[in-house]
């Protein structure tokens, strides 16, 4: 079980999320796994970053990259003005 999530979702196997991920199997939404609200702090991204690199090694999604650029190092808001 990932660090600060809670027990109630712990039964979701990698396998069925890359099932879903891969169009194999449905999702289902009492299946998703849910930040423990005793230990969430928003904003704080980073603080997961070895579960945000086990999510993106299961997707092939073209903004990966830059995504997990954003979480290691924060989002540079100057380049949106």
């Amino acid at each position: 079980m990932a660090q600060g999530m809670t027990d109630k979702n712990c039964h979701v196997s990698l396998e069925f999320v890359k099932g879903v991920l891969d169009c194999h199997a449905l999702g289902d939404f009492s299946m998703l796994l849910f930040r423990d609200p005793e230990t969430f702090v928003a904003g704080y991204l980073h603080s997961c970053l070895p579960a945000w690199e086990r999510i993106s090694k299961c997707t092939s999604f073209e903004l990966t990259p830059k995504i997990l650029h954003w979480i290691k190092n924060c989002v540079d808001i100057h380049k949106f003005f």
